[in-house]
């Protein structure tokens, strides 16, 4: 009987099984560990971006007047180079 106990010890051959276990426990643990580090700030952040985008207007309509006024020069593309 204890011939079977020392041979069942030196056995290696559900080693692999068990790093693997290990393994994957702990890259499981650290994807979850991150997920709950960042969720607050992921949190805050979209609050915050809420609260600035309820005060924006959208103006659905198109300014075709505008367009259409050729005394009306177009914009300066670039509006912080002048021209002399």
């Amino acid at each position: 009987m204890l011939n079977k106990a020392f041979t069942f010890l030196a056995d290696e051959s559900g080693a692999i099984t068990v790093d693997w276990v290990v393994l994957t426990a702990g890259a499981v643990s650290l994807g979850l560990l991150s997920a709950v580090l960042v969720s607050g700030a992921v949190r805050d952040t979209g609050t915050e971006t809420s609260a600035i985008m309820e005060n924006y207007e959208i103006d659905s309509g198109f300014p075709t007047a505008a367009l259409d006024d050729e005394t009306d020069p177009a914009p300066d593309p670039d509006p912080i180079v002048t021209t002399n």
